[in-house]
């Protein structure tokens, strides 16, 4: 079995906190699919439309609109992985960990285990349809990006284009 799956709640939050310049504390924070897709942003620049993803979504429809946004991206990609929208919505621990984990996989599988540290999450979340996170989960500052001159990708910068996995599509 994939060693990803076996990755604590810590050290998920750890890598998307680094990754996104976040401050999760709670894997259910991710339930809204907003996290989820900036990691494909990261990984994938220009592949997911930020401007359409909600970051403040509370209800489940805005939810779902965000995991309509990352289904459409994983299709363009040819990613097969289908996304149980209905438990994940709900937030509950197990069903968002077991999400994230595979997603660390996908994301592994792309960069060979290397982290992407050019990225400007921050940033990226201020295009999205409501701006940055609100609340404790918001962005913190990422002192790697500070002076960081924006690259010629429009500022996304980090990303794996171009790169189809099969490895971890599935789950």
């Amino acid at each position: 079995m994939d060693p990803h799956y076996f990755m604590s709640k810590s050290e998920l939050l750890g890598w998307i906190n680094d990754t996104l310049g976040l401050r999760l504390t709670k894997v259910e924070e991710t339930a809204s699919g907003a996290i989820a897709c900036q990691l494909v942003d990261a990984l994938h620049p220009g592949v997911i439309k930020l401007s359409k993803v909600d970051f403040n979504a509370k209800n489940e429809y805005e939810m779902i609109n965000n995991y309509k946004v990352l289904q459409d991206a994983f299709n363009k990609m040819n990613v097969s992985k289908h996304i149980e929208v209905a438990k994940l919505t709900k937030a509950r621990p197990l069903d968002n960990i077991e999400f994230m984990q595979w997603l660390k996989s996908y994301f592994d599988s792309c960069t060979g285990g290397a982290p992407i540290t050019n990225y400007d999450g921050p940033g990226r979340r201020a295009a999205s349809k409501t701006g940055d996170m609100k609340g404790q989960g918001g962005s913190r500052v990422n002192p790697a990006l500070s002076g960081l001159q924006q690259s010629s990708s429009g500022g996304r910068g980090g990303g794996v284009s171009g790169r189809r996995v099969s490895g971890a599509s599935g789950a």
